[in-house]
């Protein structure tokens, strides 16, 4: 049920016993039922009647709410009851996110220039960058596709939505690409590539 919501619920009720007039109550932990039909009615033995209640949402529910509901039958002599689970569930929750994750280069350092790229100089020169990785509903992911050892990516406050990104590599291997995905399934990347083209003879 959708804040602000109505809903109905029917149980079917039997009687199995003598004739007799049985009495209905219907009721939940939350307060959500408006009303219920019907509260008593009469039946003969295996004759059965339907027991329907109906209960609103609260408008203002911004977030997950649960309450039990609670059916009886009772003759007097003996009383029946059935359970139910409720469940209220904020729009938000039922909304589809196929928005990409975005990213920020905040630093950049690339030294990796002429002959540095050689072996074995490049092995004594590094290259970094800094980079954010956000979304606006849910936590996201970095990889990369060289060197993974030499990323770090840390929550920006301890908010996994946005991740503050670190990564290290040597002039030996001058490019990266970066995957950003997030939990509902959305990439984005981006490819810093600053090798020098080999010549071909």
């Amino acid at each position: 049920m959708a804040p602000g919501g109505t809903l109905e619920v029917s149980v079917l009720v039997v009687n199995h016993g003598a004739a007799r007039t049985l009495g209905f109550k219907v009721w939940d932990d939350r307060g959500f039922m408006s009303s219920y039909e019907p509260k008593e009615h009469f039946l003969n033995t295996g004759e059965n009647v339907t027991l329907t209640a109906t209960f609103i949402a609260p408008s203002a529910n911004d977030s997950f709410a649960f309450s039990v509901v609670t059916f009886t039958a009772n003759s007097g002599s003996a009383q029946n009851y059935l359970k139910i689970p409720l469940s209220i569930i904020p729009v938000t929750a039922l909304e589809t996110d196929e928005i990409p994750p975005v990213y920020r280069l905040r630093e950049f350092y690339m030294p990796c220039r002429g002959n540095i790229q050689s072996e074995p100089v490049c092995r004594h020169h590094t290259w970094q960058m800094l980079f954010t990785a956000m979304d606006d509903k849910s936590a996201v992911t970095v990889k990369i596709n060289t060197n993974p050892s030499g990323l770090t990516c840390t929550p920006d406050g301890g908010d996994m939505k946005n991740v503050i990104c670190k990564y290290r590599s040597t002039c030996c291997n001058p490019s990266a690409e970066v995957l950003i995905s997030d939990d509902d399934g959305n990439t984005s990347s981006f490819t810093m590539d600053y090798r020098i083209p080999k010549l071909v003879s």
